[in-house]
């Protein structure tokens, strides 16, 4: 008899998707908490509650993790529907206890210059922060030298950074820097793929949000944005990077991240904050140093999305 459980949420791009088709697909990789099947060239990701949701997830109820996870084999046939997935013979998953989850950001009004205010103040206080992040804490602060002997990885970051203020950079030359970023980095997701999950995300929410579209600075926003997609639509195309970074960066390119970034993406944009230290660590806790560069890249935004509206 195979394995019965239920699962607790689905995200809205993986219920849509399985509402228009069967899907058979295979176990791609698992850890100690998820697994991830991979269907052509997307991975859907079977996770704990504990890892929360994502755009491209199904959150499954945990009640027996001893038993489900070691059963889940890399290359075991997975079919998947709108009521069930099947794992072989072993697991199967009822979707319709789970409910659904929205990736997708809606807030009123934006408050960039709260978002730029707290997260200055507060990114000076955490502890251990990721080499990116204390790079664009640095970069963003006046009168604060550039560090004295640079990295490689901070030089590549640096040149990025330099080139989205520099208002008579050459469109080649940001490709350049942008496509240097791609895939920079150790680890299952590098961390220049992290900054730009969390950069171009910030950019595609105050595109998607902007009342402005029309002024000066949110044409350069615009076309800042339309670079930088298309690096990324070229890296997710010819795989120029790791699977787990690609579906992180397709969600960004939607302005999607998963459950802890956008909370504290909507709290830094709303007027309150509320427990603010807290969902900021929340996301620092992520991976090794991935939710660290992940928000390296949406300070580094809303730093320049902020300053742009206040010059414009």
């Amino acid at each position: 008899m195979p394995y019965e459980i239920n699962t607790v949420t689905i995200s809205k791009p993986m219920a849509d998707i399985l509402k228009k088709e069967t899907i058979h697909a295979t176990i791609h990789s698992t850890f100690k908490h998820s697994c991830n099947i991979l269907w052509n060239t997307t991975l859907i990701g079977l996770v704990s509650p504990k890892l929360g949701n994502n755009p491209f997830s199904i959150v499954i109820d945990e009640k027996h993790p001893h038993i489900l996870w070691p059963t889940i084999q890399i290359g075991t046939p997975v079919q998947l529907n709108t009521d069930q997935i099947t794992i072989e013979k072993t697991v199967i998953l009822n979707l319709t206890t789970a409910t659904l989850w929205n990736p997708e950001i809606h807030l009123p009004t934006l408050h960039w210059e709260m978002a730029a205010h707290t997260l200055k103040q507060t990114l000076p206080f955490i502890p251990n922060p990721s080499l990116f992040l204390s790079t664009c804490h640095h970069f963003f602060t006046p009168n604060t030298p550039p560090p004295e002997h640079p990295s490689w990885l901070q030089k590549k970051l640096l040149q990025f950074l330099d080139l989205t203020i520099d208002h008579d950079s050459s469109p080649d030359t940001f490709t350049q820097a942008t496509e240097q970023l791609i895939g920079l980095g150790p680890g299952l997701t590098p961390s220049g793929d992290d900054f730009l999950t969390g950069f171009v995300g910030l950019l595609t929410i105050y595109i998607k949000h902007s009342d402005t579209k029309n002024s000066g600075f949110s044409h350069k926003i615009n076309e800042l944005q339309l670079h930088v997609t298309h690096c990324v639509q070229d890296a997710i195309k010819n795989a120029k990077t790791t699977h787990v970074s690609i579906m992180a960066l397709r969600g960004a390119l939607e302005g999607w991240f998963s459950e802890p970034v956008r909370t504290l993406i909507i709290e830094l944009l709303s007027p309150e904050k509320n427990k603010i230290n807290k969902k900021i660590n929340d996301v620092v806790s992520i991976g090794h140093s991935s939710g660290s560069d992940i928000l390296a890249g949406i300070y580094s935004a809303i730093e320049m999305i902020h300053h742009g509206a206040v010059e414009k």
